[in-house]
């Protein structure tokens, strides 16, 4: 499924071929192709803030028996970074690329970039899978919500911490975060905008 950049000015699809492809939403053409060196069909997952990377899943055949991957590419030459080992459901970056963040068995975890080995685990204390990672732009601060939850989650990435629980009376989706990193805006099933405001420690 193709993927669209936080500035809404791009979008980053792939093929059958193997190719990585950037478009100009407004132009309406492609700015960018990148091969990538694999002769499978990859799925663009999500890419780095400085849009230099793009990882990707490949198109898995059902009757297969391989453990599932998920890897790093560099758009501009098209080599591999980095594979990571398991089935990374919601992976996003950090802001300075050095970790990737993602649920895999219902837990978050934190993948080293160099390493590609996970650096930190944090098991959602809710019940539901878990919906969806916002990163905040204060350092080693995400933000985590379980599906059909009311209840938004605050961890520190370096330590597996839990910092804050933010809870409403009913279910609703965090959709931005404030520069400062101090406010979360969100959504509730009742179409009502609301801003939350993150305590700092």
């Amino acid at each position: 499924m193709p993927i669209v950049t936080l500035d809404g000015r791009y979008v980053i699809s792939g093929c059958e071929s193997g190719d990585t492809q950037i478009w100009d939403i407004e132009q309406g053409r492609r700015v960018r192709s990148c091969s990538l060196q694999t002769d499978e069909w990859h799925y663009p997952v999500n890419y780095s803030p400085d849009r230099q990377w793009v990882l990707t899943r490949p198109r898995r055949n059902p009757n297969s028996t391989t453990k599932e991957e998920r890897y790093i590419w560099d758009i501009q030459s098209g080599e591999k970074i980095l594979t990571l080992k398991g089935n990374v459901n919601h992976p996003v970056f950090t802001n300075d690329k050095s970790k990737v963040i993602g649920v895999e068995k219902g837990q978050i975890s934190v993948w080293d970039i160099k390493t590609g080995e996970v650096s930190v685990s944090m098991e959602e204390k809710q019940q539901n899978p878990i919906y969806g990672i916002l990163q905040s732009p204060i350092p080693d601060t995400i933000i985590t919500q379980s599906m059909l939850s009311d209840t938004l989650t605050l961890w520190n990435i370096e330590t597996g911490e839990l910092i804050q629980l933010i809870q409403n009376q009913n279910i609703f989706h965090p959709i931005a975060i404030t520069p400062d990193g101090k406010s979360i805006l969100s959504v509730d099933g009742r179409k009502t905008l609301q801003i939350y405001r993150y305590r700092e420690h």
